[in-house]
């Protein structure tokens, strides 16, 4: 069932569409991290000014993060690989992303994903999704999915079901630039 559940998500992805799933987090907001009309509808459905740069993206693996950066430094394939709680690291200098998901400098927020759910996801879509709170912009962020908005609910076009237990916490975030240098962003 669950199989039928994560292809119904991808083909909702792939067609461009905008999906509520679990995180090993918290509950998202999704769609193709690749597609900019994609990203745009989701930024309207969660009501998010488009001056408010960066969104998280979910990646399968350090190999998958690898094509849409220029380079990976080794403090943060490190983090990734050893990191007990989830950890969100800014990159620069992403590679073919929309400029609605990067940030300042063309720098990508990338987060390897435990989440089988979600790695299932990424892996039959090939490629990074937007995680961003299921919720309207300025919101308190949702740990259980009675507390997402019916107006997004109603907005979106696809609702992942699974029963995969979530932190109830938003993950961490570092930044890493070119020279290594770590600055916490949110711990």
């Amino acid at each position: 069932m669950q199989i039928e559940l994560i292809e119904k998500a991808a083909r909702t992805i792939l067609k461009g569409g905008t999906l509520i799933y679990p995180t090993q987090t918290l509950w998202a907001l999704g769609c193709d991290a690749t597609n900019h009309k994609a990203v745009e509808k989701l930024l309207k459905i969660k009501e998010r000014q488009k001056e408010k740069q960066g969104l998280i993206c979910l990646f399968d693996s350090v190999a998958q993060l690898e094509a849409y950066v220029e380079f990976i430094p080794d403090q943060a394939i490190q983090i990734f690989e050893t990191a007990i709680r989830p950890t969100t690291i800014i990159l620069p200098n992403a590679i073919d992303m929309p400029e609605s998901v990067t940030g300042p400098n063309k720098s990508i927020a990338a987060r390897i994903t435990k989440n089988k759910t979600c790695q299932q996801l990424i892996k039959k879509v090939k490629r990074p999704i937007v995680s961003t709170s299921a919720n309207i912009s300025g919101q308190n962020s949702v740990t259980h999915i009675n507390q997402i908005d019916e107006k997004l609910k109603m907005n979106v076009d696809y609702m992942l079901m699974s029963d995969e237990s979530m932190s109830g916490q938003a993950s961490s975030i570092i930044s890493i630039d070119q020279s290594g240098i770590i600055k916490i962003i949110r711990s």
